[in-house]
């Protein structure tokens, strides 16, 4: 019997229930999870893959929690992230997306390799940033693009590209992980040489807006394209701790009890 559920898909901004942006969880009907439910393997955690039928681009996401369906259409709705990632530009499209349970293990992250696309976060506290931003995260893929923001510089958010994960390319996180910085294409530049006045005159959404815009146009597909040699040149290596695979499943129940139908 299949699981696979061919269902239009959203942004999160329309879901019936509140979520948050910087998670890799999505929201399905209630009746869809209670069917995939009965299949996962005990202590298994919720991962589900979604893919464009269009262009077959799939990503590994977590269910976050369910929604009743009665009266509402049955939809699968995601972080604006992922719709980007998934190729998809218009919220409010109709897209049609395959999303189907993972019912066999996935490994655990123990090094991960990033390269932020805006010097800015270089003379901030990176590793303290991404361990908290990591937090909400239950499973990563090499080539994502990561949008961090920074209570160093007012919440501005620093695009950083996944260039690489050890042991697989989609890999489970929690726990104890390595976390490799790449420098920025020119080196890190000195601190007196940062645009710090360019960064502050703007409101956040504007800095941000500009930073996607000009960032993702040339940024990324140089990181695409990165070299081994490439690799080795780092900027920051630190071990982070983030909550474990355990843990992080405790805090997804805690939020389905929460935010879930009675």
């Amino acid at each position: 019997m299949s699981l696979d559920e061919i269902l239009p898909i959203h942004s999160l901004q329309y879901a019936p229930i509140t979520h948050t942006e910087h998670s890799d969880e999505i929201i399905i009907p209630q009746q869809l999870l209670q069917k995939w439910l009965e299949h996962y393997p005990p202590n298994m955690p919720l991962l589900a893959t979604i893919t464009n039928l269009e262009q077959d681009i799939v990503r590994t996401v977590c269910i976050g929690s369910g929604f009743p369906s009665n009266g509402t259409e049955r939809c699968v709705f995601v972080p604006s992230w992922i719709l980007d990632h998934l190729g998809i530009q218009d919220p409010e499209s109709r897209t049609l997306v395959s999303v189907a349970p993972v019912l066999t293990e996935i490994p655990k992250a123990t090094k991960i390799v990033v390269k932020p696309l805006d010097n800015a976060g270089y003379h901030t506290d990176l590793r303290a940033a991404f361990e908290a931003y990591l937090d909400m995260f239950h499973v990563l893929q090499t080539g994502t693009t990561l949008s961090v923001p920074l209570e160093e510089l007012g919440g501005y958010e620093v695009l950083a590209f996944v260039e690489s994960i050890e042991p697989a390319a989609t890999s489970r996180l929690g726990g104890e992980v390595i976390l490799e910085f790449l420098e920025p294409d020119g080196g890190i530049p000195e601190l007196d040489e940062m645009p710090v006045a360019s960064h502050l005159a703007g409101t956040t959404s504007e800095l941000n807006e500009i930073s996607q815009a000009s960032q993702l146009a040339e940024a990324i597909p140089e990181a695409t394209v990165a070299t081994v040699a490439t690799v080795a040149t780092v900027a920051t290596v630190a071990t982070v701790t983030i909550p474990s695979i355990d843990e992080k499943e405790a805090m997804r129940a805690a939020r389905m009890k929460r935010f879930g139908p009675s």
